[in-house]
């Protein structure tokens, strides 16, 4: 009873592999970032940095406006990059990174991203 069990997982394992579509994935470039401000972001009037699926709609909102696919971008809190003013240039401490496919940087370093890491 368990070898047959087996041999049917191992057969629709590999039907399943076997079936799937060839994707063809871009190479990842070079890590691109930005600090977050609280209202000079290019994405500031369109998203809510609160929002608990912030990193799927900044994404979205990314590829919308580069019609470039990227992979889900990070947001990540960096100790001592938060200034403490309300002006819209201020830093809110977090620095978004991206990663766009090689060769296809431009549209974001002009949105305001910069090349690091």
């Amino acid at each position: 009873m368990r070898k047959g069990l087996l041999l049917l997982l191992a057969g629709f394992i590999l039907v399943n592999l076997s079936c799937k579509k060839d994707e063809q994935i871009e190479p990842l470039g070079d890590t691109l970032v930005m600090d977050e401000t609280l209202c000079d972001t290019p994405w500031s009037q369109d998203l809510d940095r609160s929002s608990a699926n912030f990193n799927v709609e900044l994404e979205n909102w990314l590829e919308a406006k580069t019609g470039i696919a990227i992979s889900q971008p990070l947001r990540k809190s960096v100790p001592g990059k938060a200034q403490a003013c309300l002006e819209c240039g201020c830093r809110t401490g977090n620095v978004i990174y991206i990663w766009p496919p090689n060769g296809k940087q431009q549209k974001f370093i002009a949105m305001g991203f910069k090349k690091g890491g």
